[in-house]
């Protein structure tokens, strides 16, 4: 008879257990109820049975004992490695009520005769279930029984381990002392495994408040020299991740001399200064951003220069976040030092200027020449501005509000009627957009009889935190309610009917079938643009509705784009994000 299937007169072996706990809350006498769980065929449900009559009875020791090495007989005939590890978290968690009695140590006794059947269970994923299912339930030294069999799992044991320490670590009560762990895991015999371990042993320490004499955090740092090279990049990028107080930054700091690559060296200094600034150590944080621009100036072999312009940016836009924009101008310029006579000079001052429009740092005019004459895309509108002077516009390392220009996002409405919900709701993804990339928006044929009224409107409907923006947009003279018809009178306080649409700017259509002799890549375009010193901006429409934009402003358009490449139809405002993307990147 196959393992849990039901044959002949064979009962539902599931019903015959839950009947057995209700029969004994009945006050069945328990020698019936123990007769019973022995007749049950199926050993899942068996030595369920078994055990929680087991648990439940008040049984001694040595009533108990033939019957518990029973229930474990019966777990390790139990087929299906799922089920087993099933039924062993539940025995692991059924045990507890010992402890529920008073009795911690019998009930740890018991945990781990229990576990001692994982021994003809496969490492690998089966022996990581059984762990996973047992970790939550178990006590004290059932910990170590544990912690040993997860480093010995092999490519599971990084996520076993940590398993084990989380449950471990945030149990109360009498435990196994934190060095007998820290000695365990050091004794595997994997370095690399043992320094990541120990560092979220440290993690899980702090989360839970936990004082302990043992240092795992320095440990960790210890058993670094053992490991290869890439293994201690590794592991020391893990620590710094989690390092939040300068002791242990410091100490990061003095271990980095064992990593022999030069630019990985710098990398994790850029990793540890970034991390005291998170941590809001900004004098700390410079220091060590000024200490990797010095090592990258060390550095002259022209085969890692590239990869030296990618560290000397990365220590710059560090420098901006911590606001010292005179350290981050030098180090840029540091960087175009470096690179000269290398054979991608022109390219890499390209890569320099343009991240220091994006971080509103003065381009000098000698590096805007080389970057012009080059022929490379240059932002000049964006070149020579002041530099920012505080903090507050700089929110991480990919969020800085850059003004990308004057180009112009057109929404075109094809609805009848009156202002509704529609587009109101466009409004709440279209303001935000414009205010992220330095976008205007021109709004045509909206219902709108003056602006006034559509701001009121908006901020009523939208609940969309963005749509705030519009009045900015429209103090900045952003934002522009225009007609597509030749002449139509307006009631209100301005008067929409005295600018066409094509009058802002040169208007590109969006489509998913543009006109082969209009069709044009956005982005190339818009660039493009840049380079000839193109002065009108672009006004690039969008439809809202299901039909998109009518024929005659596809017509009237003078250049069409297609996003996707593939021709594919995209709903209104997956396109509107991505068009506003694609412009501020311009």
């Amino acid at each position: 008879m196959k393992e849990g299937k039901n044959t002949g007169e064979d009962k539902h072996w599931p019903t015959a257990y839950r009947e057995i706990k209700r029969q004994y809350k009945k006050g069945k006498p328990l020698s019936g109820l123990l007769k019973d769980a022995e007749a049950i065929a199926d050993p899942y449900y068996s030595a369920l049975g078994t055990f929680y009559l087991i648990i439940k009875g008040n049984m001694d020791p040595s009533s108990y004992a033939p019957l518990l090495e029973g229930t474990i007989t019966k777990a390790r005939s139990v087929k299906k490695n799922w089920r087993r590890a099933e039924l062993l978290g539940k025995l692991c968690r059924m045990s507890q009520d010992l402890e529920g009695e008073g009795d911690r140590r019998t009930m740890i006794q018991v945990q781990k005769e229990i576990l001692s059947v994982t021994d003809n269970i496969q490492k690998g994923k089966d022996l990581s279930d059984v762990l996973k299912s047992c970790a939550r339930d178990v006590k004290g030294e059932a910990f170590g029984l544990l912690i040993d069999l997860a480093l010995s799992n092999g490519d599971f044991s990084n996520n076993d381990v940590k398993t084990i320490i989380r449950y471990w670590a945030s149990e109360t009560g009498d435990k196994i002392p934190p060095e007998k762990m820290i000695e365990k895991i050091l004794d595997s015999g994997r370095p690399f495994l043992a320094s990541k371990s120990l560092g979220y042993m440290h993690l899980q320490f702090r989360k839970n408040n936990t004082a302990v004499n043992s240092n795992p955090f320095s440990r960790a740092r210890d058993v670094l020299k053992s490991c290869s090279e890439a293994e201690k990049v590794e592991a020391i990028r893990y620590l710094i991740q989690i390092s939040n107080n300068k002791n242990e930054l410091r100490e990061l700091e003095n271990s980095l001399n064992i990593i022999d690559d030069e630019i990985e060296r710098i990398r994790m200094n850029i990793s540890i200064a970034g991390q005291y600034d998170r941590a809001g150590f900004t004098k700390e944080a410079i220091r060590r951003f000024y200490e990797c621009r010095r090592l990258c100036e060390k550095i002259r072999e022209s085969a890692e220069r590239k990869k030296i312009v990618t560290c000397m940016i990365n220590t710059a836009k560090g420098l901006v976040k911590c606001d010292d924009l005179k350290g981050a101008e030098k180090t840029y310029l540091t960087a175009v030092d470096l690179v000269k006579g290398h054979p991608m000079e022109l390219l890499l001052i390209n890569k320099i200027g343009s991240e220091m429009v994006k971080d509103n740092i003065t381009v000098p005019k000698s590096i805007s020449e080389v970057w012009n004459n080059s022929g490379k895309e240059m932002v000049k509108n964006s070149i020579n501005k002041d530099p920012i002077k505080t903090r507050s516009t700089v929110h991480d390392s990919n969020s800085s509000i850059i003004d990308h220009g004057s180009n112009i996002l057109g929404l075109f409405n094809t609805y009848k009627g009156k202002l509704g919900e529609v587009h109101y709701r466009s409004l709440g993804r279209a303001v935000p957009l414009c205010k992220g990339y330095g976008l205007e928006l021109a709004l045509i044929d909206f219902p709108a009889e003056n602006v006034e009224e559509l701001i009121s409107k908006a901020n009523n409907h939208s609940n969309i935190q963005g749509i705030n923006y519009l009045s900015e947009l429209f103090k900045t003279g952003k934002l522009h309610i225009v007609t597509s018809h030749a002449e139509i009178k307006g009631k209100g306080k301005m008067d929409i009917g005295k600018k066409n649409y094509m009058e802002l700017g040169t208007p590109i259509a969006t489509t998913p079938d543009p006109v082969k002799n209009k069709k044009k890549y956005l982005l190339n375009l818009l660039k493009k643009s840049i380079i000839d010193e193109v002065k009108e901006p672009f006004l690039v429409i969008i439809g809202l509705g299901r039909s998109g934009l009518p024929s005659r402003i596809l017509n009237e358009a003078k250049y069409h784009c297609e996003i996707t490449g593939r021709n594919v139809s995209l709903e209104t405002c997956t396109a509107m994000g991505i068009i506003a993307y694609i412009m501020g990147q311009a």
